[in-house]
């Protein structure tokens, strides 16, 4: 019920002789005084003579002093009749002076107080009108006119008579225990409620002189938490500043503080004890990390002590909380205290919650929010270990500002001069995406303090954050033409690279073979994977950079790395022809100067390459390897190869339909604590979404996918040749029935894999297409899908397709055509030694009047190419392990080959091989 509601309906049964007493409270600043206001209007609304007092902390020990005010002023509003009725009843020792009516009585002692009570009620009788008695800070009135209150209240309810009163909660106040007998005694007691966030509107446009716009009224609500009081101080400053002339005032209003905010705060506090403050201001200091452990640490004061002042406070409305954690209850105050507080307290406090924070085991973020707050060096190796394991974290989580903040106090830090050139060069990287001639700066000063491999290092970085960022945040012309003066001179002489930060149209033909060696591998190969990436550039272009960094011997680690990420440019490009070439060449220089990131991320790429087109078993074996190889990585190194690696896991195990592989990779993932960054996150959302698919949880999938889409975006990775996250979760928002959502996110997939241009990620964002789209355009796009996978064949993908495209056919009523379709699929399928895929395509053509052929036989032809080479090597007399060294493969992989192999031949071992292998030949 509304609390005016209250008053109104105490102020009816008053009028008709049965007073009462109403008490309001609630915590500091949340509108008592104002209610109180209303309260007394509407008395004198109603007809009543309305005596109004207001106790103070200044004047709680005078005593009497309450009492004598509001006798005083009820004498003086009453008729000369009344006056006779209240001093000819006035018994001794209670004298009242007939000028002044002022009380010579030291105290009041119960049955005076009484006798004054019932003078006064009979003066009121004789008025025959309506007496109203408000006093605000009832919790300050002294003792003695405290009890005198209390016996008014016993005589209240046969009386026109009505008290209304208020109460701060959290403060002691005069007498605790005569306090709340009067309360007990009230006939309602009232707790006041901050305003809603409607109020808050409707507050600021009368304040404010006009409506005020929904963000604004939303930051003013978060500031104040509705406490009237903060919001008039928050109106104030609103317009001291001229914030509602501004735009995205909103964001200006949460920095927003006032002292004299702070200053009141100051003085309710220590009324609650001589060190609420200092914990109030310690708590605002320390935000999220506030506990009664903590403060009670830092303070050194007693943890029960510490319980207390916080109960207090929490009672006051300026504290928020349990019986742990705690926290300012409004920003605003919590600004305030902060903006009062003197700098080099602040500091302190800030310093010393750090190390507190970081003797506990608290996350690096929690300790880095306070070191920021800290200018002064503090010169321990745990402080730079902290920065930069938070500016990691932020980063990952694209929270740009406070990574650079973090990369910023770690230069106060004493670092060595690589140390230093490192943090410049992660500055630099990350504030390409804004402010390019600044990041440049940054770099150059890196790259003069740093050694070579630093160096090589900071140019590869930045040269991929250029690409990326350019396309995301559009820098002005000047920029661009500077940045792009600055990337062409990582660029070998004679290989001509489109302007990727000016965004040109000019289209380059890739080259036939390799250019010349470059200089600088790492950098040339950082740039092309960053093309691909952020689909800043074509397919062909972003191989045509990756070709020149694979030829010739590499000797040095960098070169092995940048080769690796060379290959993985090529497979995500689609030059899979390629990528064959130099796989096994790269893998033995990997091999030979134990590179295992380039190592694994090779064997990854020839295990997605072979499932692709091969449909061979041992792919997945491959892979395992690979992903065991990565957990041996270095935790520096490897996060950035695992951005590349996951995306090809992902997809082997899509084309092998392999849920339970998956499954295995994605708990492998999540054992190295590298799940939190943000590319690897996005990679794991798509793999969790495949597996809630196959499960049977479509809604569950897509739920993974959208996830997996806007991590991507965040990061500047657009192209579907990544991840296909769009087409899965338009194929299974097609089958819940949200069409319009499938057709957009398929049609959206489409333009994408159009702009990087490679086969695959274009035919499977149009398979895509084709099943949400109309029947024409379905036909269309599942045509089109067919023929990008024939050249070249890409095994079981173009075996779907062609299944798809011949279901399209059947539907539309060609059933000739729809025949050779699922023909040429059966033809496919049959390379890939799947017996159930066969026999469904085979029940497929038969349903649309189709003959299918004979099943392949097994034996010699049944062998795939890899399990061939296997076999002939070990009719050789060859060793398992004499077998992988000839092919630059794994023992495990050998073994799976050639157990595929003694199936395939109808024999039990090798001793049989050459037996089987030459009676095959005959």
């Amino acid at each position: 019920m509304d609390q005016l509601a209250v008053v109104d309906a105490a102020l009816s049964r008053a009028a008709a002789s049965e007073g009462g007493c109403l008490i309001f409270r609630g915590g500091a600043g949340s509108g008592k005084t104002a209610l109180l206001d209303a309260a007394a209007e509407q008395a004198r609304a109603a007809g009543a003579a309305v005596v109004y007092v207001r106790a103070s902390h200044a004047e709680h020990k005078v005593e009497n002093n309450i009492a004598v005010r509001l006798v005083q002023a009820l004498v003086d509003q009453f008729s000369e009749r009344g006056r006779e009725a209240f001093h000819g009843s006035l018994p001794s020792p209670v004298r009242v002076l007939t000028e002044g009516t002022i009380l010579e009585s030291a105290t009041l002692g119960d049955d005076a107080a009484v006798q004054l009570s019932s003078c006064l009620m009979r003066a009121v009788v004789h008025e025959d009108r309506m007496t109203a008695v408000v006093i605000d800070n009832l919790h300050w009135v002294d003792r003695a006119s405290m009890q005198w209150l209390r016996t008014l209240q016993s005589r209240l309810s046969t009386f026109p008579f009505i008290v209304v009163g208020s109460v701060c909660d959290g403060i002691a106040g005069t007498d605790t225990e005569l306090l709340e007998e009067i309360l007990v005694a009230s006939d309602h007691v009232g707790a006041i409620a901050g305003l809603s966030e409607h109020s808050v509107a409707t507050f600021f446009s009368s304040r404010l002189d006009g409506p005020v716009e929904a963000s604004l009224t939303s930051a003013a609500f978060n500031m104040t938490a509705g406490n009237p009081l903060l919001l008039e101080t928050l109106t104030c400053l609103i317009k001291q500043q001229g914030l509602m002339l501004k735009s995205k005032a909103a964001e200006y209003v949460s920095q927003l503080a006032d002292s004299a905010l702070a200053m009141g705060a100051r003085v309710r506090s220590r009324r609650v004890s001589p060190t609420a403050f200092t914990v109030l201001r310690l708590t605002a200091a320390m935000g999220n990390e506030a506990t009664l452990e903590n403060i009670a640490a830092l303070t050194g004061f007693d943890q029960v002590a510490v319980a207390k002042d916080c109960h207090a406070l929490q009672q006051l409305g300026m504290l928020d909380g349990d019986c742990e954690h705690v926290t300012v209850a409004q920003p605003l105050l919590q600004n305030s205290l902060l903006k009062e507080c003197p700098p080099d307290i602040l500091h302190l406090l800030h310093r010393q919650a750090a190390q507190l924070l970081h003797s506990a085991g608290a996350s690096p973020l929690s300790i880095a929010r306070h070191l920021v707050l800290t200018p002064q060096q503090i010169g321990e190796d745990w402080v730079v270990d902290i920065l930069f394991a938070a500016a990691d974290r932020t980063l990952d989580e694209g929270n740009i500002a406070n990574c650079l903040s973090y990369l910023q106090r770690l230069l106060i830090e004493p670092l060595p001069a690589d140390g230093r050139a490192a943090v410049l060069t992660r500055s630099a990287s990350i504030r390409a995406r804004a402010d390019l001639a600044v990041a440049l700066s940054a770099l150059r000063t890196a790259m003069t303090l740093s050694a070579e491999t630093v160096y090589s290092t900071a140019k590869a970085d930045l040269l991929a954050l250029l690409t990326i960022g350019t396309a995301l945040d559009q820098p002005n012309a000047g920029q661009r033409g500077s940045a792009d003066a600055e990337v062409q001179q990582f660029i070998p002489t004679g290989l001509r690279v489109p302007c990727l930060l000016t965004h040109s149209s000019e289209a380059h033909k890739p080259q036939q073979g390799p250019p010349d060696l470059p200089a600088d591998r790492l950098e040339v190969a950082t740039l092309a994977a960053a093309m691909t990436a952020g689909g800043t550039a074509t397919a062909d272009d972003a191989a045509r950079l990756a070709w020149s960094v694979l030829a010739g011997h590499s000797s040095s680690v960098d070169a092995v790395v940048g080769q690796a990420l060379g290959l993985f440019t090529l497979f995500t490009a689609g030059q899979d022809s390629t990528v064959g070439q130099y796989v096994d060449c790269v893998e033995k220089q990997a091999r030979a100067l134990d590179v295992r990131p380039a190592l694994a991320l090779t064997l990854a790429l020839r295990a997605g390459r072979a499932a692709r087109h091969e449909r061979d078993t041992n792919a997945a074996a491959e892979l395992d390897e690979a992903l065991h190889l990565g957990r041996r990585w270095d935790p520096g190194f490897s996060a950035r190869l695992w951005h590349l690696l996951i995306p090809i896991a992902v997809e082997t195990y899509m084309t092998l339909e392999d849920p339970s592989g998956l499954n295995r990779f994605v708990a492998l993932v999540n054992e190295q604590d590298i799940s939190s960054r943000r590319l690897i996150g996005a990679y794991l959302e798509f793999g969790q979404g495949q597996l809630r698919a196959a499960a049977g949880d479509p809604a569950g999938a897509v739920v993974h996918f959208l996830s997996c889409g806007r991590a991507l975006t965040k990061s500047g990775v657009t192209n579907p040749a990544l991840s296909p996250w769009r087409s899965r979760a338009a194929l299974l928002l097609r089958d819940t029935g949200r069409t319009e959502e499938a057709s957009d996110l398929a049609g959206k997939e489409v333009v994408l894999a159009r702009k990087w241009g490679a086969p695959l990620p274009l035919a499977r964002a149009l398979g895509a297409q084709a099943q949400t789209s109309t029947e024409a355009d379905a036909l269309r796009a599942a045509r089109e899908a067919v023929e990008l996978l024939k050249r070249p064949r890409q095994g079981r993908i173009l075996v779907s397709a062609l299944r798809e495209y011949g279901g399209l056919l059947a539907a539309a009523g060609e059933r000739e055509a729809a025949q050779q379709t699922l023909q040429l699929a059966l033809h496919e399928a049959s390379q890939s030694e799947d017996p159930v895929l066969s026999q469904s395509l085979r029940q497929e053509l038969i349903a649309v009047g189709g003959r299918p052929p004979r099943p392949r036989r097994t034996g010699l032809q049944g062998l795939t190419p890899s399990e061939a080479r296997v076999a002939s090597l070990a009719v050789r007399g060859m060793k398992n392990r004499e077998i992988a060294r000839t092919l630059f493969v794994g023992l495990r992989t050998v073994e799976i080959h050639l157990t595929n192999a003694y199936r395939k031949l109808g024999i039990e071992g090798r001793e049989e091989l050459s037996g089987a292998l030459s009676a095959a030949h005959e």
